[in-house]
């Protein structure tokens, strides 16, 4: 039976409104934050080494859960009237897995293209990309914003 259902509706809307402001609060801490400060608010700079390894597995719901919370960040970060960077992007998604207990990492690549130098930020959970894994291809990882989840 697949009806329409005012809750599931609301529950869907309230989880794009929840996307839209921690778009915009990434959009501040990105651009109007000096980074040594988001660095430590967001857990402190490390080896992005664990993180790609998936040194915090995860049961396949919780991915379910974080690859939910990558597709309403991306999403909803092409309607905004602003573009929204991959950190922007990270950001904000690395906010709303902390949300839900759920560890991010967010990490740091570079790349030489045509002789020039490009970066690049990508958001990992359990080893698997989140947000901006696709894009993250022949990036060499520097650096992660390292985190746990929170204990419940």
């Amino acid at each position: 039976m697949s009806g329409f259902s005012p809750l599931r509706w609301l529950r869907g809307l309230l989880f794009r409104l929840e996307a839209v402001l921690a778009l915009c609060i990434a959009w501040f801490l990105v651009f109007h934050v000096p980074f040594r400060l988001v660095a430590r608010l967001f857990g402190g700079v490390s080896d992005p080494g664990p993180a790609l390894a998936g040194f915090d597995p995860q049961p396949a719901p919780v991915l379910v859960r974080a690859r939910g919370v990558g597709h309403v960040v991306d999403a909803m970060s092409l309607r905004l009237p602003w573009h929204s960077t991959c950190l922007v992007r990270c950001v904000a998604g690395r906010m709303m897995l902390t949300r839900r207990g759920i560890a991010g990492h967010i990490v740091f690549g570079v790349n030489r293209r045509d002789g020039a130098l490009t970066a690049h930020a990508w958001l990992v959970t359990g080893g698997e990309p989140v947000i901006g894994g696709s894009e993250a291809t022949g990036f060499t990882p520097n650096a992660c914003l390292y985190a746990l989840p929170r204990t419940v």
